[in-house]
């Protein structure tokens, strides 16, 4: 990352883009695993009819439980995701509104100015 309000700036939209493609990315799997799951719990049903032996109708719903258990958390990553989205974009028009200005006339200016921290000393 450069240093500097443009530096900042990109950064943090950058991270927003990036949230907010893994946000998708977290529904396609969530999805999907929901889909799996409702797919794994039929097919126990559907052994256990059959007859099939007890062992893999228990294992078959154990593995359709635990799909869905996952996908519960996925949506959970997701919705942090979500959030995470949300406060770099705030992050960035906060930056933005507070600084934008003074970056366009530090930008603009054709002298030189001190660097940050020289009344420090």
């Amino acid at each position: 990352m450069s240093d500097g309000y443009i530096g900042l700036q990109r950064a943090l939209l950058t991270f927003a883009a990036a949230v907010n493609r893994a946000e998708a990315d977290l529904d396609a799997v969530a999805r999907g695993m929901n889909r799996n799951a409702a797919l794994a719990a039929d097919t126990a049903v559907l052994l256990g009819r059959a007859g099939g032996d007890s062992r893999y109708v228990d294992m078959t719903a154990s593995v359709a439980a635990e799909l869905g258990a996952t996908a519960t958390a996925v949506t959970a990553t997701r919705i942090a995701a979500s959030e995470a989205h949300a406060a770099a974009q705030d992050a960035a028009e906060t930056h933005r509104r507070k600084y934008g200005a003074l970056d366009e006339i530090r930008r603009n200016r054709h002298t030189k100015t001190p660097k940050p921290g020289f009344f420090d000393d």
